[in-house]
């Protein structure tokens, strides 16, 4: 997601600090991002939960108050998807039916 989608979010959310961050960077892949802050070159601020911190140096700090925020999964439309997508959105779909979770997912 561009940076600048969300920008505004995050300046809501930090008040009048969010000019004494210092941002050098954005990332797509929480991967990327988690090697970085595993190798000490840069603090991350991410969802919870989409990296395993067991077995590393990396801690999930939450932050208060707690920010909820909407996330979307977009395909191409009439795109059959592969074997491992397929799995994929099954197990999804298994886990927000079981967590109750508002939307859809066709």
């Amino acid at each position: 997601m561009p940076d600048q989608a969300v920008r505004p979010a995050r300046e809501e959310w930090f008040a009048g600090l969010y000019d004494q961050f210092r941002i050098v960077a954005t990332y797509d892949l929480i991967g990327n991002a988690a090697y970085w802050a595993e190798q000490g070159i840069a603090g991350v601020l991410a969802l919870g939960g989409l990296v395993s911190t067991e077995g590393t140096d990396l801690a999930f700090v939450p932050i208060e108050p707690t920010i909820e925020i909407g996330v979307s999964l977009v395909t191409k439309r009439f795109r059959v998807p592969s074997g491992a997508a397929r799995l994929f959105l099954e197990a999804l779909r298994e886990s927000l039916a079981q967590e109750g979770a508002v939307g859809t997912l066709t």
